[in-house]
């Protein structure tokens, strides 16, 4: 497991992640936009908002912007296991 990051509030942060890798928010509230071939590899709307406690897993290799909200945020990123 990977420690914790901290995410300062309006510092967005892209990750690549792939198939099955999961962002966890640990403390704070953070918005998640994700981009893909779907959207044309533009940036979605950061419709995602996870709160301490609540995570998201990616369905598919993609990007995401993390960007703490109003506050530090810190999050944890799990990888998949490669088999």
């Amino acid at each position: 497991m990977r420690p914790d990051r901290t995410l300062p509030p309006g510092q967005p942060l892209s990750l690549h992640l792939a198939a099955g890798d999961e962002v966890m928010c640990t403390s704070g509230l953070l918005h998640l936009a994700a981009t893909g071939p779907w959207l044309g590899e533009a940036w979605a709307p950061p419709a995602l908002q996870l709160p301490a406690g609540r995570s998201w897993r990616a369905s598919e290799d993609l990007w995401v912007k993390l960007e703490g909200i109003r506050q530090p945020s810190r999050f944890r990123l799990t990888a998949v296991q490669p088999p």
